[in-house]
């Protein structure tokens, strides 16, 4: 595995990577912990699997029409 740092690093720093793995299917509790981060940075979004946007729920209103 090759590296490269965008800033130098100090001799003992603790270094940490964000794996972004991707899964196939529902993410469910047991999946998660099984893939969980425990680094302990503030910024940490607590996995090791991808970010994945936000589901939009769809609404039950209908879009207005366009006039013209």
């Amino acid at each position: 595995v090759y590296i490269e740092a965008l800033r130098s690093i100090e001799v003992g720093e603790e270094l940490t990577y964000d794996y972004n793995l991707q899964f196939e299917g529902k993410i469910d509790p047991k999946t998660r912990a099984r893939y969980a981060c425990l680094c302990g940075t503030a910024s940490c979004r607590g996995t090791m699997l991808e970010a994945r946007p936000a589901r939009r729920k769809k609404s039950a209103r209908k879009a207005p029409r366009a006039r013209g």
